[in-house]
């Protein structure tokens, strides 16, 4: 500190600041130069100075930055482009294709089959639903309860490809149970006894679904009294 001094006691230029651009250096040197007629020679010309030499050091940096920002409205262009073309869609096929979804590790799957269709009748799919994933039979006290999970049949019709209106699912959620029925010990039953559960659907609910070429298969439902 005391060898600082002396030195600018003596006269000895002062270094640029090590965090100032070259104009505010320039202003800044300017300012503590050892002669005074070296220096400013009013408050009102230092503040000029100083704004001046801010101005360039904004204009200079809005230069180095205008390049980030034409990248990024370039990228955005043609995201916009892509969007709007959307050339993924005249990929895609209009009806998926026939597929195996595995919903669980039990097993649990479901299967569209595509059906080669018979002279003068609509091509159909069956969709094979299997697991308690769907539906299910237990016993509630001795009597045989079936179940089935509409909102999983729905998301695996869809999945499918099988497009129905909100009128013919609610169809579906308010009638699917009534159409299964049950066979085997359903009521009164003892350890061992067994009941069975089987989709017998209804024409007019079977003609729903074929009316958007699909048709639903129930893998064998069973389930025993212990």
């Amino acid at each position: 500190r005391e060898e600082a001094l002396m030195r600018r006691l003596k006269g000895e230029t002062l270094p640029a600041p090590c965090d100032a651009g070259p104009a505010l250096s320039r202003v800044i040197l300017k300012a503590c130069a050892y002669k005074p007629q070296d220096r400013y020679d009013t408050a009102e010309e230092l503040r000029g100075a100083l704004e001046k030499a801010g101005q360039k050091a904004a204009e200079k940096e809005k230069k180095r930055r205008w390049p980030v920002w034409l990248a990024v409205a370039a990228v955005l262009l043609a995201a916009c482009v892509l969007w709007l073309t959307r050339p993924w869609e005249e990929a895609m096929p209009a009806v998926p294709t026939a597929a195996v979804e595995t919903l669980t590790a039990a097993q649990e799957t479901a299967v569209p089959v595509t059906e080669a269709p018979e002279t003068g009748t609509p091509e159909l799919r069956e969709l094979e639903l299997t697991g308690k994933t769907y539906a299910g039979l237990g016993f509630m006290g001795d009597e045989a309860v079936p179940y089935v999970n509409t909102a999983r049949v729905l998301e695996a019709l869809e999945s499918a490809g099988c497009r129905l209106t909100e009128e013919e699912k609610e169809t579906l959620r308010s009638r699917l149970l009534d159409q299964f029925r049950l066979s085997g010990k359903t009521a009164g039953a003892s350890v061992g006894d067994t009941a069975e559960m089987q989709y017998l659907p209804e024409e007019d609910f079977e003609a729903m679904l074929s009316a958007r070429g699909w048709r639903l298969v129930f893998g064998e439902i069973t389930a025993e009294f212990k």
